[in-house]
């Protein structure tokens, strides 16, 4: 019984909130990038949310909050991304059964993108050096003096990019350019090269198809029986049933 709340009542509800949550996080991230040049790239007004979220906080608590928070949903994208990439399966991570070579090469990756995602995090919260407490960070100051201005300019304005693809993204622009592209080929280079998404909406469909057969198979069973069982509708539920009856027979006849 607490399966089936958990699958039918509990859990869609949850993963609705949660992508709800996760999709505001992301266009939050997609908005701070975006206008990240306006205080790195010239003297123009900080308008970055997760700036604001800095400067709200009243104490240590809420500080810390306003940091990890979204510097661990910007890392935690990055690196699933990264992990489910596995530099094409050569390196993928298989939960119990990864190799040693294959662990240690994610784990050098990951310590590679530690840095430089906490310093575009550091970029993105320009609030941090603004007040009578300045609170910029230690690491944030002396990676920053190794680096030239005009790598730190470049930095600042190439994450703009990512407002346009993230538009494409939303819009479906490289499925109608990919589309495009193979409609002078024929039907054969479509089905060979496909998207990842394309394949899982059609498993999904197939799923959702045989699920809504079944459950109008098993309505009508139950509306034209006076006794309804449960799984009637389902051939493979007889099947299994009188096997399982015949084995129970036989070991108390025996």
């Amino acid at each position: 019984a607490v399966e089936w709340w958990w699958k039918c009542r509990v859990e869609p509800v949850t993963l609705r909130i949660l992508a709800v949550v996760l999709g505001g996080f992301s266009v939050l991230t997609v908005w701070a990038e975006g206008t990240m040049f306006s205080t790195q790239a010239m003297d123009g007004s900080d308008v970055s949310p997760f700036s604001a979220m800095v400067r709200a906080a009243k104490d240590k608590g809420g500080l810390h909050m306003a940091v990890s928070v979204p510097l661990g949903y910007m890392m935690w994208c990055a690196y699933h991304s990264l992990f489910r990439l596995g530099m094409f399966s050569f390196y993928a991570l298989v939960p119990g059964h990864t190799d040693s070579f294959s662990l240690l090469i994610n784990a050098a990756l990951t310590c590679r993108f530690a840095a430089p995602l906490s310093l575009n995090f550091l970029m993105l919260v320009p609030s941090l050096k603004e007040g009578d407490d300045n609170r910029e960070t230690t690491f944030g100051r002396k990676f920053v003096d190794g680096v030239p201005e005009s790598a730190r300019h470049f930095a600042a304005v190439f994450p703009v990019i990512l407002v346009f693809y993230c538009g494409a993204l939303a819009f479906g622009v490289f499925d109608k350019i990919f589309s495009a592209c193979t409609s002078s080929f024929g039907g054969s280079i479509r089905d060979k090269y496909k998207f990842e998404s394309d394949e899982k909406d059609l498993e999904r469909n197939v799923h959702t198809t045989d699920g809504k057969r079944i459950a109008e198979r098993e309505r009508a069973a139950m509306q034209t029986t006076t006794k309804p069982v449960i799984g009637a509708g389902s051939p493979y539920y007889f099947e299994l049933g009188g096997r399982d009856a015949g084995r129970a027979e036989s070991a108390e006849g025996g």
